[in-house]
């Protein structure tokens, strides 16, 4: 299981759900300034299950956005 941490306290936005397999690399999310533009996408590390994410855009720094199951 890994536990993806927030770098800063920003906006986290995603299309995806509990549930959802993601492939290494593909974008599962990006994250804004409070003001709308975009500074970074997040991308999976891993190909993995989501298990849990965070239910709003407001995060804070380490915070977990989501926790993830490696699938080999």
């Amino acid at each position: 299981m890994i536990y993806d941490k927030s770098n800063s306290t920003r906006l986290f936005y995603t299309e995806k759900k509990a549930g959802n397999l993601i492939e290494k690399r593909e974008p599962v999310g990006y994250i804004t300034i409070f003001f709308g533009n975009k500074l970074e996408d997040i991308k999976a590390s891993q190909n993995s299950m989501i298990l849990y994410m965070i239910g709003t855009p407001p995060i804070n720094k380490d915070e977990t956005i989501m926790n993830i199951a490696i699938i080999p």
